[in-house]
């Protein structure tokens, strides 16, 4: 958690090198870390690599089991795929951004990591 500054100096992207169950495991540390996480600064998405290579930007529930986000990905985005969703975000390689805006995908961690970047400042 401390580390996500590395990722981005905002401190609301955190980056996973490997896939790992996170989500449980932000809230606690969020919990126990009150003094340094606050609601300015806590992680908004999450980017890790899925199963076959490509990398997920995920956004970050309001609860573990929340189905509502933090900041979902853009709406103008969302339900776009491929090259439409390349051609509206500026990023190449895009892969999906889901209906709901929770989650999206990339060809490239660095396309991931920019369609986040771009999701903060929407």
């Amino acid at each position: 958690l401390s580390a996500r500054t590395n990722t981005d100096l905002s401190g609301k992207i955190m980056l996973f090198e490997t896939f790992l169950p996170w989500k449980e495991h932000l809230f606690e540390l969020e919990e126990e870390q009150t003094q340094t996480i606050t609601p300015e600064n806590r992680p908004i998405y999450v980017i890790y690599p899925d199963e076959a290579g490509k990398w997920r930007v995920q956004a970050v529930p309001l609860t573990p089991e929340s189905f509502e986000s933090r900041k979902a990905l853009p709406e103008v985005w969302r339900g776009l795929r491929d090259e439409e969703l390349s051609k509206a975000s500026g990023v190449e390689g895009c892969i999906f951004v889901h209906a709901s805006g929770f989650i999206g995908g990339a060809q490239t961690k660095e396309g991931a990591l920019q369609l986040a970047k771009l999701a903060l400042t929407m």
